[in-house]
């Protein structure tokens, strides 16, 4: 006792002592850091410590993140951040030896102790303040952490470690970079500083690592040396009284390759400084320009300016640009003004002026950039108004119209070409568009030139001198050519209404003088065709529809007279040609209404056709009972499309083929004209072209409705009609407005239904077809226009579905069985259909009806296992499956086998057993192990010597091998199994010497004397009552049965004893007394 005691005693002082040991680490860590200092401290030194004290592993690195964590608060002290604290961090970070995962877990720690010591109870307005204290400590701790992260962490990493210390301060992502830069910022303009300050001494890689180290982006690097760099300029320009000399320019390229800063910057830094200066310069120098000094001199001057100050040409630009409109301004300011009090003479005084110090201005700009350069220097003089707003826009214009109107006096002669430059100089000056000025310029000139050609008129002068006048009159007022064709077109239309007068027609004077005025007014015949058919394009359409009379057809002597009508109104052949199609339109629209209404009548119910016209029909009296509607349905529609194709030949349309853009043209002329060549296989699966069709008179889809019906009712016509409607197909196409490729695709799947349906209903009651079908076949494909290779995917398609159809009808009864089976094995086999290939019958189907065909082989006492396997790689189920099911079947027949053989016996039913021991012995050859039946082992031997004393009883010679194969599967005994194997094969003789009657009587002795044994058991009511009920049973029996007293006895014990399995341990026990 007193040994545990002082074991125990011994173990807590050295936990105790541990545990000393290890507190007393951490001021000895920090002890040698103090001494050595963390740029000279190594890992080793720090490990040599901690293991002093027994600490390692993860108690030694916890203690090396409290170190860094203590060291990172220490800095904490003072507000200011130094990038010498952040070089003793990473120092420190490497000397102690800390991975990523540490080192944030160390700063997350003081990042913790620093808000709770600074921020936790600070005002949220001091926080936000960069002026207050407790923002100070927390912006130096962010910059201190996110560099020291930056230097040691993957970009993920020390964004995830940023992102926890947000949290912890409670700012957002754009606050933080913010604050990083308010920190970072001051120590790279001090590194700036320097660097300027030893310019030509220091290189741009200094500056870069000087960035990189405070961690400025990019962007913020680049605005602090454009900045520098302008404010350098603007030093060397205040020492050098406005100007850059030789020395300047010096120090500025070493700056600039100091800065790294790119040539447009220097040229945007340099225009920001000088841009002021020259403003003022080109000021005052337009002011002199405009006053009447020389823009050469001028000129001259400002370039020596410039180069003074060394503005690059961009720059320039932009102030030129201001300069003039400046000097411009003060006239187009008095233009506003007078034009708003309509003081016109005002307005052209001081649109004058503006366009005299324009040109000025125009001439120095021309000298300035013929030395200096600058495309757009010119182009300044046109940007100068381009005024916004709605009441600036209107000034504009209204100035404008009062310019053009005030220095034109209204004569002939009054636009010279000197005032046209005027004006369009004025347009440009004051920011005008050409369209708009010439738009306001034709305003004032158009009403002239519509009186010198009424003048014309009156004066009956049509002369090819008068017209070439007018034309440069025209020309001369800037009027353009378009605008004189519009005049010159109402101006004959004008003419043409009057002489046509209420007739339209025209005698041979009246042609003759309309044709004089047309080449007077150089109208072409083109020209005037549309203004003929507007006035007397009506009489001749009129004309036309009368032509057409009852019949539809026009006659040649009417045709004659119609040609001789339009040449007195005066139209053209291709006009009247037109009119002629909307003729032929109009009065086919009536024709394609009712060979729609009779479409409908052939095709629609006389219910559907009620519901869709909103009218009761009532009944046909012409219906005869069991019959058709009037006569054979259908023949009204058909009479009214071969109308339609007549109307079209009857007048001259007999249509063209267009070509199949489908395929490729077969000619030349093919290709040019359109028109497709003959092609003999086709079928009549194409359109003709007509110059008019029905398109747009019903809709689309009713056409090519129509055109699907005629073509199956054409197909199944009588001969005699078959041909005139296969003739009239390509035709009604055309008429329909269906092109060359919806024609084939209607016919294809037209004849693509019509071959599936003779092959479904010809496989409907045969496996094969015969000669005859396919003679019959090759016809229709032929009339069908299918190729070969599509009627062969048709034929395999079909007997696909066949096959198809008799799997789907045997699985969606239930009725797998191994005879429906095999029927529809012999189907596909019949149709050279693979079930597994072209079928692609499921897995679970596959197994399904590789069970039941395994059933049937398995029941056949002549089958073998290797059927088996050829069957399931007929279905092509693995090897492993197949097993599993085959194992499956097995168990499931064995053990009913089994169960009805114990069954017979204990019904006295010996015959019956043996067949079921036989059966059970057939399925034992596929088994590849010993099955449990479940069967107890005094009823297996019982029932295994029956079937060894029944002998040649119907079943043949048993054998040693057979017997004990059949005790071993009941009893399920491996080693007799075994034995079993061994002797297969081996026969002892025919069994036993009794005869089958002597062994039944005493099987069914022996059965008595059991069921006597058994009734001992029971008691005297239990007796009673079970037998009062097969005694009333057995007298039912007798009273209701054809059957002898002796038989009916007989078969009334076996069935008791049969019923008997659920009541005692297997069967119901009588004496031989109780059945006599």
């Amino acid at each position: 006792g007193f040994a545990a005691v002082a074991a125990l005693a011994g173990d807590k002082a050295r936990k105790k002592i541990a545990k000393e040991r290890k507190v007393a680490v951490g001021p000895a860590l920090a002890e040698l850091l103090l001494a050595r200092g963390a740029d000279a401290v190594t890992p080793v030194e720090f490990q040599e410590v901690a293991a002093r004290f027994g600490v390692e592993g993860l108690e030694l690195q916890n203690e090396l993140r409290e170190l860094f964590a203590a060291y990172f608060l220490g800095m904490m002290n003072v507000p200011v951040a130094d990038t010498k604290e952040l070089t003793e961090l990473i120092n420190l970070k490497d000397a102690l030896g800390l991975d990523a995962d540490i080192v944030g877990d160390a700063v997350y720690q003081a990042g913790c102790a620093v808000y709770a010591k600074h921020c936790n109870w600070a005002q949220k307005d001091d926080l936000a303040d960069p002026e207050s204290l407790e923002r100070a400590f927390m912006d130096k701790f962010l910059w201190l952490a996110q560099r020291l992260f930056a230097v040691g962490d993957t970009d993920e990493a020390a964004t995830y470690e940023m992102s926890r210390l947000t949290k912890v301060f409670d700012i957002s992502d754009q606050e933080l970079e913010r604050r990083l830069l308010g920190v970072a910022t001051p120590f790279y303009e001090g590194a700036i500083e320097k660097a300027v300050a030893q310019l030509g001494d220091v290189q741009h890689s200094a500056l870069q690592k000087a960035s990189d180290r405070v961690g400025l982006p990019s962007f913020v690097v680049n605005a602090m040396h454009a900045d520098t760099y302008r404010t350098e300029v603007r030093a060397i320009l205040d020492a050098n009284n406005g100007r850059i000399d030789n020395e300047g320019a010096s120090r500025l390229a070493l700056l600039a390759e100091l800065l790294n800063v790119e040539e447009s910057v220097v040229e945007e830094q340099n225009a920001a400084v000088t841009r002021p200066l020259l403003r003022s310069l080109m000021t005052q120098t337009l002011d002199r320009v405009g006053a009447g000094a020389d823009p050469r001199q001028e000129a001259a001057t400002v370039l020596l300016r410039m180069a003074e100050l060394q503005v690059p040409v961009f720059a320039a630009d932009r102030v030129i640009a201001d300069a003039v409109v400046i000097g411009l301004a003060p006239h187009y300011t008095d233009a506003v003004q007078q034009t708003r009090v309509r003081n016109k003479g005002g307005v052209v005084e001081a649109l004058r002026g503006l366009l005299e110090k324009r040109r000025r201005f125009r001439r120095f700009l021309t000298s300035l950039r013929s030395t200096y350069g600058g495309d757009r220097l010119i182009n300044s003089l046109d940007r100068a108004f381009r005024v916004s707003g709605e009441q600036a826009a209107k000034d504009t214009v209204d100035m404008y119209a009062i310019f053009v109107d005030r220095t034109t006096d209204g004569t002939a002669a009054m636009a010279s070409k000197l005032q046209q430059a005027e004006f369009k100089e004025l347009a440009a000056a004051l920011g005008l568009a050409e369209d708009v000025a010439r738009s306001m310029r034709q305003t004032d000139s158009i009403p002239m030139l519509q009186r010198a050609l009424d003048e014309c008129f009156v004066n009956g002068t049509f002369t090819g001198e008068q017209r070439d006048k007018n034309l440069a009159y025209a020309a001369t007022l800037g009027v353009p050519l378009s605008v004189y064709i519009g005049m010159a077109k109402d101006k004959y239309m004008n003419e043409l209404r009057t002489v046509a007068g209420t007739t339209n027609v025209f005698g041979m004077a009246d042609r003759e003088r309309l044709e004089e005025i047309r080449v007077f007014l150089d109208l072409t015949q083109e020209e005037v065709d549309p203004m003929h058919a507007e006035v007397s394009g009506r009489t001749y359409k009129k004309a036309l529809l009368e032509s057409f009379g009852v019949t539809g057809q026009i006659s040649k002597e009417v045709e004659e007279s119609l040609d001789v009508l339009r040449e007195r109104l005066m139209l053209n052949k291709a006009v009247a040609e037109d009119m002629m199609q909307d003729a032929m339109k109009e009065r086919l629209k009536p024709m394609i209404d009712a060979c729609y209404y009779e479409f409908e009548e052939a095709t629609m119910t006389k219910a559907q056709l009620d519901a869709k016209r909103g009218t009761d029909l009532g009944e046909d009296i012409y219906a005869q009972p069991g019959g058709k509607l009037g006569i054979q349905t259908g023949a009204n529609f058909f009479t009214e499309a071969l109308t339609l194709v007549e109307f079209f030949d009857d007048n001259g349309y007999e249509g063209v083929r267009a070509a199949d853009p489908e395929k490729e043209p077969a000619s030349e002329l093919e290709a040019v004209t359109g028109i497709g060549a003959k092609d003999e296989d086709d079928n009549g699966a194409y359109s003709l072209t007509f110059p008019m069709n029905a398109t747009g008179l019903i809709e689309e889809q009713k056409l090519e409705d129509m055109y699907k019906h005629f073509v199956v009712s054409a197909f199944s016509a009588k001969p005699g009609q078959k041909e005139r409607m296969d003739k009239s197909l390509p035709a009604l196409a055309g008429i329909f407005g269906l092109s060359t490729p919806k024609v084939k695709e209607i016919h294809s799947t037209i004849g693509t239904a019509v071959y599936q349906q003779y092959l479904t209903a010809a496989l409907q009651s045969k496996m094969q077809l015969d000669q005859q079908d396919f003679a019959f076949l090759g016809s229709m494909r032929a009339e069908l226009g299918l190729g070969e290779e599509e009627a062969a995917k048709l034929l395999d398609d079909a007997k696909k579905r066949k096959v198809r159809n008799e799997m789907d009808m045997m699985i969606m009864r239930a009725n797998v069985s191994p005879e429906n089976v095999a029927r529809v094995r012999m189907a596909a086999d019949s149709l050279g259909v693979d079930l597994v290939d072209d079928l692609e019958l499921d897995m679970s189907v596959r197994k399904r009806i590789f069970t039941a065909t395994a059933e049937g082989i398995v029941e056949d006492f002549n089958s073998e296992a290797g059927q088996l396997a050829d069957l399931a790689e007929d279905y092509a189920i693995p090897e492993e499956d197949a097993e599993e099911l085959i194992r499956s079947l097995l168990v499931d027949r064995c053990r009913a086998a089994a169960g009805n053989a114990c069954a017979d016996v204990r019904a006295g039913r010996i015959q019956r057993a043996i067949a079921e021991l036989e059966r059970l012995l057939r399925l034992a050859r596929f088994a590849p192990e010993v099955i449990d039946i479940s069967v107890s082992d005094e009823m297996a031997n019982e029932i295994t010597q029956i079937y060894k004393n029944a002998g040649p009883a119907g079943t043949g010679p048993q054998t040693e091998a057979q017997i004990a194969k059949s005790r071993a599967m009941l009893l399920k005994k491996e080693a007799i199994a075994s034995q079993a194997t061994k002797a297969e094969g081996v026969s002892h003789g025919s069994g036993s010497d009794l005869d089958a009657a002597a062994k039944a009587a005493e099987l069914k002795a022996a059965t008595f004397q059991a069921a006597a044994d058994f009734m001992n058991t029971l008691s005297d009511d239990e007796i009673n009552e079970r037998f009062e009920l097969r005694l009333e049973l057995l007298t039912q029996l007798m009273e209701n049965a054809a059957l002898t007293q002796s038989q009916m006895a007989l078969e009334a014990v076996e069935n008791m004893m049969e019923e008997a399995v659920c009541a005692e341990e297997g069967s119901l026990n009588i004496t031989e007394a109780n059945t006599e």
